[in-house]
């Protein structure tokens, strides 16, 4: 799992730094001169505001991760069987038809966390800039 943290978290941290470089941080500001502490501001200020990023990091990291192959490969030393190894290796000897299905499945998880960030953008409000 450490494995394939790594290049998710890398993926994770670029995005959210083009997130911050737009987040307006006068709202924080706001929220401390109207008496809220920074607990409380971060809870009910900050962190809904950064709802959809955090799932859309989330979303990210995950297809990554799916999608890691050689990282797989590597860490698993060849008997770790992944659905993504196994569309490589039917690919690889020639059975079309049992690679596409593999593919097909391979895109259930992907179609899930696209539906689940469409579903939480749908939820909160879009950041001002």
């Amino acid at each position: 799992i450490l494995a394939h943290a790594v290049p998710a978290i890398g993926y994770g941290s670029l995005y959210f730094l083009g997130v911050f470089a737009v987040f307006d941080s006068r709202i924080e500001e706001e929220s401390r001169s109207l008496g809220a502490t920074s607990r409380q501001t971060f809870f009910h200020v900050v962190l809904p505001l950064l709802r959809r990023p955090l799932a859309d990091a989330f979303a990210l990291g995950f297809l990554v991760s799916w999608s890691q192959v050689p990282l797989t490969l590597l860490v698993g030393g060849g008997p770790v069987r992944t659905l993504p190894i196994e569309v490589f290796s039917l690919v690889q000897s020639g059975q079309d038809r049992l690679a596409a299905t593999g593919a097909l499945l391979l895109l259930a998880p992907a179609i899930a966390a696209l539906a689940a960030t469409r579903l939480a953008a749908s939820r909160t409000e879009v950041m001002a800039v």
